[in-house]
């Protein structure tokens, strides 16, 4: 119940001011969730434009607008979205060089749904390189 309650939140100000079925109330959630994925892929491409150049960051942008799974996902209610969102949001934070705030997305995704692990994996390497920890 605490992912349901996770998203009701959201959902709070919605039902007083609307007053609305809960139907609506879904279909408003869907919304949302789409607006999310929506400013977490804007922050993936605008990082990818500032680390690897505008070429890249436009084919990305092309990739994400015509990926269709991509698409059907991000308005899904269902825990692996959330883990989408903070796998999405990490590897933002980690091309701009925030380390921290990408492995901190990246635990609350592994918290979500385990398997994503392996894809943080070359984060924490980078991240212990960048830091010091390890020397090529």
């Amino acid at each position: 119940y605490s992912y349901l309650i996770l998203h009701g939140i959201f959902l709070l100000p919605f039902r007083d001011i609307l007053d609305v079925d809960k139907t609506t109330m879904f279909y408003i959630l869907r919304g949302i969730l789409g607006l999310t994925s929506a400013i977490c892929e804007a922050k993936l491409c605008t990082s990818i434009q500032q680390r690897f150049g505008d070429r890249i960051s436009y084919l990305t942008l092309l990739f994400l607008c015509v990926n269709s799974g991509m698409f059907h996902a991000s308005t899904s209610f269902i825990p692996s979205t959330l883990c989408m969102y903070a796998v999405t949001v990490g590897y933002a934070y980690w091309f701009t060089g925030n380390h921290i705030t990408g492995l901190v997305a990246g635990a609350f995704a592994v918290f979500q749904w385990p398997y994503v692990a392996p894809m943080f994996i070359p984060m924490g390497f980078d991240a212990l390189y960048a830091k010091g920890f390890i020397k090529v």
